[in-house]
């Protein structure tokens, strides 16, 4: 690109990049951006993996309390973090000329102080309802602490340029800013299907039966992502049937390790808890699998994952919630947040060969769409 090419500072606040949902979809966005004819400078936190990307470059924010491995969530290394970020974001703005900054989630507040005597436009780049996330939080959970974190949120989001969201969020987006001004993204469906030669070969890679019924979760160990329902399912459907295994792909560290002691001695051999592996790698299981889960219940915004299972057509089992239908409209096999109707889902899926075979039609119609 040659230098005078127009620059937009993307402030992230996560370690950027890494093979999870908000960096996956980000590293979509900042391509887009480049292929429009825009340099982009990054800064993020600590930690992630560098990237060679024509026209991106990153820039990380340290201090004594940073650290590469954050958890999701609030943490006070996460407000020091964003301490780091707000004064290296403040530096390259004071070093370059910006056309625009995108703000990715609660960085919008950052991006909102750093030009409150500037217009320099602001994009929202809205992956979840903040004041929502934080209510979760008992002691934030209270009357006072609600109205006066939805009151914050209101007045940084009213003067932003533009509202870019996940699928989910679109009407509370626009709420929020009282215009509609907001466009709801789609994550760009990457198909990944194989033949069933590659099918057993991915499977015996990783332990499991080249013949069992494999039902797959990827993504993350949140408290949102309801887990622990996973895990009470998985007991009633091993009691109910001998020919299921169960791959629970992107557990880390002490969560991972929980999570195998939460799992009964006698399903060991057919519980598969696979840490996380990059893109690639996890798609190859997913694609491997017959039967994929979401069991997420509350929330706006669409997982991302929907879309890697929607690629691989692999029918969803999936609470029946808004996030989920966004994307998957009847092309899901929904069920309520309790263990047996999960089980109850699951097996009408395993044993109803035409409404499988109408779903990964459906997707087959979706992904056929995205291109």
């Amino acid at each position: 690109m040659p230098d005078g090419t127009p620059r937009i500072l993307v402030i992230a606040p996560q370690p950027f990049y890494q093979d999870r949902g908000t960096p996956i979809a980000l590293l979509h966005t900042t391509r887009a951006i480049v292929r429009a004819g825009f340099r982009v400078d990054i800064v993020t936190f600590d930690g992630g993996d560098d990237l060679e990307e024509a026209g991106i470059r990153v820039f990380r924010a340290k201090s004594r309390w940073s650290s590469p491995n954050l958890p999701i969530g609030l943490s006070w290394r996460k407000v020091a973090q964003h301490v780091a970020l707000y004064r290296l974001a403040g530096n390259m703005l004071r070093r370059n000329h910006y056309k625009a900054i995108h703000a990715v989630e609660e960085s919008v507040f950052t991006a909102r102080l750093l030009t409150r005597h500037t217009d320099t436009p602001v994009v929202y780049d809205m992956h979840s309802w903040l004041s929502d996330e934080l209510n979760q939080l008992p002691i934030l959970n209270r009357w006072p602490a609600k109205q006066m974190i939805r009151a914050v949120e209101r007045e940084a989001v009213s003067k932003v340029s533009k509202i870019f969201c996940s699928a989910g969020l679109g009407a509370t987006a626009q709420n929020l800013k009282d215009s509609p001004d907001a466009t709801e993204w789609f994550f760009p469906i990457q198909l990944r299907q194989i033949d069933a030669v590659q099918k057993a070969t991915i499977r015996r890679s990783h332990g499991i039966s080249t013949d069992c019924e494999l039902i797959v979760y990827t993504g993350n160990l949140a408290t949102n992502q309801n887990i622990d329902l996973l895990v009470e399912a998985i007991a009633l459907l091993e009691a109910n049937r001998g020919t299921s295994e169960v791959a629970i792909v992107g557990a880390k560290g002490d969560d991972a390790e929980k999570l195998r002691r939460d799992i009964d001695p006698s399903l060991q051999s057919r519980v598969h808890i696979i840490n996380r592996l990059p893109r690639k790698d996890a798609l190859d299981i997913l694609a491997s699998a017959d039967i994929a889960v979401s069991l997420r219940v509350r929330g706006l915004n669409a997982p991302l994952k929907l879309f890697d299972y929607i690629g691989a057509g692999i029918p969803v089992v999936a609470t029946d919630v808004q996030a989920h239908r966004v994307v998957l409209g009847s092309a899901a096999e929904y069920c309520e947040p309790v263990a047996q109707d999960v089980v109850r889902a699951i097996e009408r899926l395993l044993d109803d060969d035409d409404r499988y075979q109408e779903i990964r039609a459906q997707y087959a119609e979706m992904s056929d769409h995205s291109l």
